[in-house]
């Protein structure tokens, strides 16, 4: 007997597209959620309006997916039958979260056939790229995409997780100058990037954007540098590529399992006492966890974006450690420890595990200028 399983995939969110599948897949390689007996996991797609038409075929290679017409009903028919349960795959330990540390442990699931890698080196050399050039993708997160894309809804809930592009000119002409290809993400943005480096290139706005791109690039890049966005998921989780973590809260749901970030924080004002929070009070004013704009209205607090200087001294950082050139000074580790002691207090919301162990740094620098986040 072969024991038949089925689940849906989100592929309407791109994040969730890119990171549930590869955090299955993982947790399978380990034996997690995996039966003793011979199987087949079929899945389906529960938003018609796929995020991402080339990420799909690539995950067609590895999954089965099936019509959402023959398997949603025979799901709908399952949950009636007692013991049916046997024959649903279920949720991952968290969603796209690797709270299991996976991705350190197993390889990469999806991958590019060398007809595709010529195709996107095609590309490349259209935007004015050569092989040997060395990518740096920015992805800052707006309102464009989600209210394009969903127009029905008010996404004014999301406004504190925003960033603005003029913030990101001074670490992408730094990156240019240590010999990077800064690249603009973005399927739908406010503006363009407001600079006339021929090496900074606003993908998002130039007409070459794509689907297919959007995967290939961030397959391709260095690193990334970014604010938190379902893109990153692609970078970040598929293809395990370092990240530079700008600009992120909430606080809570930071991606700790990528053992190749450097983040750097928004800060939380509190406008009645006109002071930036420490960290033990972003937890004692439960907004640790916080995803909605009015949690922080409510308590009079405002979210203060990084400086220009903060989003460079990390992406500097950043580069430093890979070229392994970088050097600390005997307490920035003492700066790290203390940070993480505080947050790992708070690893679990609602009953949800959202912190295995934590692999991620934040920012030297930005430790030693802000003592705040240390108390």
């Amino acid at each position: 007997m072969i024991l038949i399983r089925f689940f849906h995939i989100d592929g309407g969110r791109i994040g969730h597209f890119a990171g549930n599948p590869e955090v299955y897949l993982c947790e399978i390689d380990e034996g997690i959620n995996r039966p003793a007996q011979w199987y087949v996991d079929l899945f389906y797609l529960i938003d018609k309006k796929n995020s991402n038409k080339q990420l799909l075929k690539m995950w067609q290679r590895v999954l089965h997916i099936w019509p959402k017409w023959i398997l949603f009903p025979i799901q709908i028919i399952n949950s009636k039958i007692p013991g049916g349960k046997l024959h649903v795959i279920g949720y991952n330990s968290n969603h796209d979260r690797d709270i299991q540390n996976l991705f350190d442990k197993h390889p990469k699931h999806i991958f590019f056939n060398e007809t595709e890698k010529k195709r996107g080196m095609t590309y490349l050399k259209k935007m004015g790229l050569k092989k040997s050039d060395k990518i740096v993708c920015l992805q800052v997160r707006d309102s464009a995409f989600l209210s394009s894309k969903y127009p029905e809804k008010d996404w004014k809930y999301h406004n504190f997780r925003d960033s603005n592009i003029d913030d990101y000119i001074l670490a992408a002409e730094e990156l240019v100058k240590k010999g990077y290809i800064v690249i603009r993400m973005g399927a739908k943005v406010n503006k363009s990037i407001s600079t006339n480096n021929p090496k900074i290139i606003d993908y998002a706005t130039n007409g070459m954007r794509s689907d297919f791109m959007d995967v290939y690039l961030a397959w391709a890049c260095e690193f990334i540098l970014t604010t938190g966005s379902g893109w990153d998921s692609i970078s970040m989780n598929n293809f395990r590529k370092p990240i530079v973590m700008t600009n992120f809260a909430p606080l809570g749901v930071l991606g700790t399992y990528h053992n190749n970030m450097i983040c750097v924080l928004k800060k939380y004002y509190s406008l009645l006492e006109k002071r930036i929070l420490n960290h033990s009070e972003i937890y004692e004013n439960d907004i640790f966890f916080s995803l909605r704009q009015r949690n922080f209205d409510d308590k009079n607090i405002s979210v203060i974006n990084n400086t220009s200087k903060e989003i460079k001294d990390a992406c500097n950082e950043m580069v430093e450690r890979l070229n392994n050139s970088w050097s600390f000074l005997e307490d920035d580790e003492k700066l790290q420890n203390q940070f993480w002691y505080l947050y790992q207090s708070k690893k679990k919301l609602n009953g949800w595990t959202f912190h295995g162990k934590i692999k991620a740094r934040i920012g030297t620098l930005f430790l030693r200028d802000n003592p705040e986040f240390l108390n």
